[in-house]
């Protein structure tokens, strides 16, 4: 890495996390006209929202940035990943191609009467707890599981949990309770609907975002197919989907649907190492 760049990159880290501090990624959507904390460039494409679970204290980072991130605080001798709730898995596996390492998963338990022990001491429920439990039962319309995310909801709000992923400004709305959960609903639905989007923009996002200010290594990408490093500059590009051409393989974005439906498995599990609750 460039040491120059580095050093300053590391300056603005450290204001953000001390060692032992847990890097928790709250929120992922799609662009936003916030500054990216760790480069300052703005619109953000792929908006990560950041959380520090010790100081409570958020920042809005870019795909590359969470990498950037992560080599950052390998060059400071620590072995923190930036931790993601299990909805994520495949934005993880994404960190993970780009570099190894980069991402895990808060493991959740989602039996219902595993859950409903933990609702039982509510004040023991962290936010990555609380949250877990929410991404699992938004999906129920009925039955003990729509109960459990009202009760979860309802400790969600009171104690403002919200701030956390960048959604104060439902405070200011007559009603937070309604708007919050329109929301979730609302969130789920889309994440649905746009994890194969998500695939096609992140990729590409890995070769084009701020080039001017890349870290020495960045210019070498992976092969979702055969893992061959692939070089952004030197290698042709795909003229229907504009992706660079695995020289090895020949894989490019024309392919990686198909990829992705018959290896979704492998993909869930590229997030390496599963972080306890």
């Amino acid at each position: 890495m460039a040491s120059k760049n580095v050093e300053k990159l590391s300056m603005r880290l450290k204001k953000f996390w001390q060692p032992g501090d847990e890097i928790i990624c709250t929120r992922i959507f799609r662009r936003s006209n916030n500054a990216c904390y760790l480069r300052g460039h703005s619109p953000i494409e792929w908006h990560h929202v950041l959380l520090n679970s010790i100081s409570n204290e958020t920042i809005d980072v870019e795909f590359s940035c969470v990498v950037d991130m992560k080599k950052i605080l390998e060059e400071l001798g620590s072995d923190q990943k930036i931790l993601f709730f299990k909805k994520y898995a495949e934005e993880a596996a994404h960190l993970n191609i780009q570099h190894k390492g980069t991402a895990a998963i808060l493991e959740f338990n989602s039996n219902t009467d595993v859950i409903i022990q933990l609702m039982s001491k509510p004040e023991e429920l962290t936010y990555r707890q609380i949250r877990a439990i929410m991404d699992h039962t938004v999906k129920f319309k009925e039955g003990v599981e729509a109960k459990l995310f009202q009760i979860a909801f309802n400790i969600f709000v009171k104690r403002k949990y919200y701030i956390y992923e960048g959604l104060g400004e439902h405070e200011k709305t007559d009603n937070v309770e309604l708007s919050i959960a329109n929301y979730f609903r609302q969130e789920w639905e889309d994440f649905l609907a746009s994890e194969e989007e998500y695939s096609r923009q992140v990729y590409e996002s890995m070769f084009s975002d701020h080039p001017e200010e890349e870290l020495e290594i960045s210019e070498e990408n992976i092969c979702y197919a055969c893992k061959t490093e692939i070089d952004s500059i030197g290698n042709e590009s795909c003229p229907k989907c504009e992706w660079v051409i695995c020289p090895k393989c020949a894989s490019c974005g024309c392919k990686y649907s198909e990829f992705k439906k018959n290896n979704l498995d492998k993909h869930e599990n590229m997030a390496d190492e599963e972080a306890p609750f």
